[in-house]
Order: C-alpha cells, then structure tokens, then sequence
C-alpha cells in the first residue's frame, strides 16, 4: 500500500474518533482536528516516500491530507448530528432560541444543524489538504543542484 494511503488512513482514522468527541461538544473546533490531521499525514508521508523535489512533496502531501481530512469530515457528521439529536431528545434549555415545537420547526432545525455541519466539516477537509500540502512542502529538502545526486532526507528512514 502507498504511503500516502496508508497515513492518510491512520491518522484519519484517530482524527475520525477525536473530531467526533470534540464536534459533539464544540462543533466549531472540529475544522483544527483535520487541519492536524492533514498534516501529521503529509509529513510521515514524506518522511517515507522522500520526494525528489518540493512539489513532489507538496503532491504526496496533499493527498494524505485530502484521506485525512476526509474521515475527520466523516467524523464531524457523526459527532455533530449525535449532538443535535441529544439536544432534542433531552430538552434542555438552550443558551440561545428554544427548541423547535412544531414539525415545520423541526425540519428546519435539521436542515440548518447539517446544513451547518456539512459546512464546518468541509473547512475541515479543506484545512486537512491545506495542513498535508504545507508539511508535505515543508518536509521535503530543497532541490539538487543540476546534475547532482538529490538531497538527503534529514530523517531517518521508517521502516
């Protein structure tokens, strides 16, 4: 398997489960669980693939990114739907507007929770390909000198 699927599937993994505790709590936090995510994906991508050049970089970063900004996408909708359906389901008075009485409420009240939940989740998917492409980027040594032998990585090689 790629090293590009393979971390972006780890780390997505852990940010799936983080970003559905943190969204069920505070929604709008969940964008910074994919920006992380994206990237420690892109940087242990690099780190294993060692690109040729800073665009090669950049590239395999990016994807990882994209992986792991989409499960923490997934997990957003998990974590941010189950907090709406708690809120319902117990009543609780909110710090803000009341809850919906009426089935025209009610639907509204869905429509605009996932609408923004799908929102919050897609800044996260963007902020997870953003993070893999800069640590991507960022990771890899500069380019070799024309002719020359290409770079070292400054770390160590995973095995």
């Amino acid at each position: 398997m790629a090293a590009k699927i393979k971390f972006g599937l780890i780390v997505g993994l852990f940010g799936l489960v983080l970003t559905m505790a943190v969204s069920f709590l505070v929604g709008v936090c969940g964008p910074f669980v994919g920006l992380v995510a994206g990237a420690v994906a892109g940087l242990l991508t690099v780190r294993a693939e060692r690109p040729a050049n800073r665009n090669a970089g950049a590239s395999q970063g990016t994807q990882a990114g994209a992986i792991a900004g989409g499960l923490t996408l997934a997990g957003q909708l998990i974590g941010n739907i189950g907090g709406l359906m708690l809120l319902q389901a117990s009543q609780v008075e909110l710090p803000f507007g009341e809850m919906p009485q009426t089935s025209a409420e009610e639907t509204a009240f869905w429509i605009g929770g996932i609408g923004v939940v799908v929102c919050f989740g897609l800044l996260g998917l963007g902020l997870g390909v953003l993070g893999g492409a800069s640590a991507g980027y960022f990771a890899t040594p500069e380019s070799p000198a024309a002719g020359g032998e290409p770079p070292q990585s400054p770390y160590p090689p995973m095995s």
